[in-house]
């Protein structure tokens, strides 16, 4: 990570020096920001999930969900490709919808959590926590300043914009944004293709609105917890030098990492309690987009869509699945700094104490969905099994759909 913000600061635009509250406050008024369309600013004054933009989206979204099933139901088995897009659909829509879910049941428990990382960043004191501190501010920045935003931004600019070029330039043959054909709109006519086009745009752009605010929030609080370890890192090589110079404040130290060792698992914990159905939804409705989507362009010829959605899909999964890798390899770090302090230096009592945090330390922690651990041999083991079962059906004889 730290070759990595190098590189960027010799750009200009990343060499501003400003603290870690300045980045995490800027990465929150962003996600604020976005999520004020849709009713979601739950960081401005008097804010409650009663109001009439969340309530349309959740409407709107209810009812895409709806008008897809009727699609699904009502079509020919020979519309197969229509019949997989509206799938698609519907799973991205349950998607959105859980989302809203999570952050309207949960928002003053998440407001809480931001909270808890304003405090934290304005208690570290030592130089060294402070600049560990700035770097994952900083990241969590770029990645949603920087990155999520225009790349949600284009993907969806691409499903609605490319398949409107396509049409005109093949003539009549017409495709809708996303492949989705609203059902009592006829889009063999202008304007029934316009309608359709206008609405499903809207429902995108909300998506979109909708990504970059909830994966915006989550990667910030997850930031924080890793900042909370590094600051238990720091305070285990404190304690090691203290135990060298034989200091009489031992057990006041080893007392405060114990407590910051209980904060963070305790925040980890209640992060990991109100994003289990966002992540599990979010895990399951990706996997079926990836799927859906790679079948579709291994059997359909002048398929527009789905490279897209197979790229979006995959990088919403690997973003997950890498962030929980990185928490996972912070515990291993934990062990091995519990591991290199001076244990026999000090007296029994003490060694009790850090050995309850080691025994703590070993316990498994990680970024939870309802099926498991979401980590990198996670990502791999999905597209795997994706791959074999194309595999397997590459080598039918009906392998074409049309």
């Amino acid at each position: 990570m730290l070759y990595f913000q190098n590189k960027l600061r010799r750009l200009k635009r990343f060499k501003d020096d400003h603290d870690a509250f300045y980045f995490f406050n800027r990465v929150c008024r962003c996600c604020n920001r976005w999520a004020r369309p849709i009713g979601l600013s739950m960081m401005d004054e008097g804010f409650t999930p009663k109001n009439a933009r969340f309530i349309f989206l959740v409407t709107w979204n209810f009812t895409f969900v709806l008008i897809n099933i009727n699609s699904v139901v009502n079509r020919k088995n020979e519309d197969m490709v229509e019949i997989f897009n509206s799938c698609i659909t519907i799973g991205m829509a349950l998607q959105g919808l859980v989302k809203q879910y999570t952050f309207s049941k949960h928002y003053k428990e998440i407001l809480h959590l931001v909270e808890s990382g304003t405090n934290l960043y304005h208690k570290l004191k030592h130089e060294k926590i402070i600049k560990i501190a700035r770097d994952f501010a900083f990241f969590g920045w770029f990645i949603v300043i920087h990155f999520l935003r225009y790349a949600y931004t284009v993907a969806v600019a691409g499903c609605i914009l490319i398949p409107i070029m396509y049409s005109h330039i093949l003539g009549p043959h017409r495709i809708l944004p996303f492949d989705v054909e609203l059902p009592f709109i006829n889009p063999t006519t202008n304007f029934g293709y316009w309608i359709n086009v206008i609405l499903i745009s809207v429902s995108g752009i909300m998506e979109t609105i909708g990504l970059v605010a909830s994966d915006g929030i989550y990667i910030v609080l997850l930031l924080n917890g890793f900042t909370q370890l590094e600051n238990i890192f720091f305070e285990l090589e404190c304690l090691d030098e203290l135990i060298l110079k034989k200091s009489d404040k031992i057990s006041a130290k080893l007392n405060e990492i114990i407590q910051l060792h209980q904060k963070y698992i305790s925040y980890i914990r209640r992060i990991n309690e109100m994003f289990l159905m966002y992540f599990t939804v979010n895990v399951v409705t990706m996997v079926y987009q990836i799927v859906i989507s790679l079948f579709i362009l291994a059997t359909v010829n002048n398929k527009i869509s789905a490279p897209i959605l197979v790229l979006t899909g995959t990088s919403q999964l690997l973003i997950c699945c890498v962030v929980g890798t990185v928490l996972e390899a912070k515990h291993d770090k934990l062990i091995r700094c519990t591991y290199d302090v001076c244990w026999y230096d000090m007296e029994i009592k003490e060694q009790k104490k850090l050995k309850l945090l080691l025994q703590a330390a070993q316990q498994d922690v990680y970024i939870e969905y309802l099926f498991g651990a979401l980590n990198i041999p996670l990502f791999v083991e999905i597209y795997k099994k994706i791959y074999s079962g194309l595999t397997i059906h590459s080598q039918s004889p009906y392998v074409r759909i049309s």
